[in-house]
């Protein structure tokens, strides 16, 4: 189809227009729309529209055929299809910016809600929609973009007739369905999600809201069975491990009786607790073990019937023969200096054990493709641009809390690119940290209880970085939840940012401009940047990378340099070759 001249002047419209211009719509076509190409027919066909809207929208689709690489006569006229075409533009890689895909996206929005067939149920954020019930319990709340996370489910529940006192769990499975049937402009799981946040905080801070907690209805039903569940012996040993794991050991050799030579880190204890319930999940659902024969951590340690445990995770997971053999190696520790097992036992734990796998010392093969995308100088110069980019747009955003957060994915991003922490010491980054300089730096101080090997760090952040984060700290930063905190990147309760929170604050930046990133993809891209431009620099980027010593630095992340390496060889043997040539 001909491409016409595309023009996002016009004003947005509304999501939900006055039922009777529908209704106007509906008699002008007899014919249902079902792909966007009758959708295009219908919208050139309508002779309610004026010339200019008309060819607005027609212009509309016509982009919106060529952002998704076919025919619009092949592109179903649903919101899921139209979704998934959205989904995968990026406005840095179509060379527009982000309010124009904005726009036609909401243009497309208006043209399908307009022409495709009508809809049973609404998902809208339309208040006159709302009922008195709801108008008045969404009164109650006094942040605004609070208010606003709940108006599409008080339109739904208004239109369903549920009172928010016959709100259930339940209810947000058919609100997530109207969403998945109706929803063009934003992603209905971040909508649930959005609403699920807001009516919970709502359920705590609210004394005459409606007491019952809501839960993602998309979320799988955990495998793990809770703690609660297990008898209250079992619930004591882990109590009592952990009390031993994080107490200062008084030994003076790695292993006494019963105690490390070092307390555990938190993160470690609580993946170990939840490795002990799992066993012990695998024990009771393999049909090895009933719930209540579980009474103590000692169970857990029964070579045989851990066997068959294992085994049943093997097959439950797929065949990830690495992860069970850890599990394996893991319980291996806890059997033989905590459960006191007879030399018998232990050497049958060993068997078990005999082909537990090394530790990795390697960049993954995941996260090699990732870096793989750092080969083209491009790419690393999209990325960098990727702060100045958000800082900007937050500038320019008139949504306080919006622009707060855009303004926080700029300061975190330009963090990871100069000194890359681990996401465990990102997201718990306070602002007395960072102490300001002569020459307008600050050197950023994280003590040794934040880092992964117990050591303190000393980081230097460029005057540059210093105007980013002292224009977050003072123009932004107190529209965020928890922001009276002391955190850089507060919680909602003023604690630190959740650790999913702030990995997907990461990836959706990465996402924006159609790269593939991760947190903890920064520290491999960090060594590459730097070592292959100067390999002396590997001491240094250790230091900055927080390693104990040179040689992690060089086993984990100098794994990928071959290729530079390679290069760099190439142009001394050319190099070598030309001096010899006879002249």
């Amino acid at each position: 189809m001909e491409q016409t001249a595309f023009d996002f002047s016009w004003p947005e419209p509304v999501e939900n227009p006055p039922a009777a211009t529908s209704e106007k719509h509906r008699t002008v076509h007899v014919q249902p729309a079902e792909t966007m190409a009758d959708i295009h027919a219908c919208a050139a066909a309508d002779i309610s529209l004026t010339d200019g809207r008309r060819r607005d929208l027609l212009s509309g689709l016509n982009r919106f055929g060529a952002i998704a690489g076919r025919p619009l006569t092949e592109i179903p006229a649903t919101a899921s299809a139209i979704r998934a075409v959205f989904a995968e533009a990026k406005p840095i890689r179509l060379g527009i910016k982000r309010k124009t895909l904005q726009t036609l996206r909401s243009s497309v929005a208006f043209a399908v809600n307009q022409f495709a067939p009508a809809r049973k149920t609404s998902s809208s954020a339309v208040k006159e929609n709302w009922n008195a019930e709801w108008a008045a319990l969404i009164g109650l709340i006094q942040t605004p973009f609070r208010r606003h996370a709940l108006s599409r489910f008080a339109e739904f529940c208004s239109q369903q007739a549920i009172s928010p006192a016959d709100v259930m769990p339940e209810t947000l499975a058919g609100f997530y369905l109207a969403l998945t049937e109706a929803e063009i402009v934003k992603e209905p799981k971040n909508i649930v999600h959005g609403t699920i946040s807001s009516w919970n905080r709502a359920a705590r801070d609210i004394p005459s809201w409606p007491q019952i907690r809501l839960s993602s209805p998309t979320k799988p039903t955990p495998y793990v069975l809770p703690l609660s569940a297990f008898p209250q012996g079992f619930q004591s040993d882990l109590a009592n491990w952990e009390k031993g794991v994080s107490a200062k050991p008084k030994a003076a050799s790695i292993f006494s009786a019963e105690e490390l030579l070092r307390p555990l880190r938190q993160d470690t204890i609580k993946s170990h607790l939840l490795l002990f319930r799992q066993v012990a999940t695998a024990l009771v659902k393999s049909g090895t073990m009933k719930l209540d024969e579980i009474d103590s951590l000692a169970e857990l340690c029964d070579p045989d019937k851990l066997k068959v445990a294992l085994e049943f995770e093997y097959e439950r997971l797929g065949g990830k023969e690495r992860r069970v053999l850890e599990m394996a190696s893991k319980l291996r520790v806890l059997a033989k200096h905590f459960a006191k097992l007879s030399p018998d036992q232990i050497a049958k734990f060993d068997q078990l054990c005999a082909n537990r796998p090394k530790r990795q010392n390697h960049i993954t093969d995941k996260n090699r493709e990732r870096l793989s995308q750092f080969d083209d100088p491009a790419n690393y110069a999209l990325l960098l641009s990727v702060p100045a980019r958000l800082a900007k747009e937050a500038r320019q955003t008139a949504n306080a809390y919006r622009a707060a957060k855009l303004m926080e994915q700029a300061v975190a991003v330009s963090i990871l690119l100069r000194v890359a922490p681990r996401l465990a010491t990102l997201r718990r980054l306070e602002l007395g940290w960072f102490k300001r300089q002569a020459d307008s730096s600050f050197v950023l101080i994280i003590p040794p209880g934040v880092m992964k090997g117990g050591r303190p760090l000393e980081l230097t952040l460029n005057a540059e970085f210093a105007g980013l984060l002292d224009e977050h700290t003072e123009r932004f930063r107190s529209a965020l939840p928890g922001a009276s905190g002391s955190y850089l990147f507060p919680g909602e309760s003023s604690g630190p940012r959740s650790k999913n929170a702030m990995y997907e604050q990461i990836v959706d930046a990465g996402r924006e401009v159609g790269l593939d990133i991760n947190p903890h993809l920064f520290r491999h891209l960090l060594q590459k940047v730097c070592v292959e431009r100067d390999p002396s620099s590997v001491g240094d980027v250790s230091k900055v990378l927080g390693h104990a010593s040179i040689s992690t630095t060089v086993i984990f992340y100098a794994d990928r340099n071959g290729k530079a390496a390679s290069k760099r060889l190439d142009q001394l043997l050319s190099n070598a070759k030309d001096a010899e040539l006879p002249k």
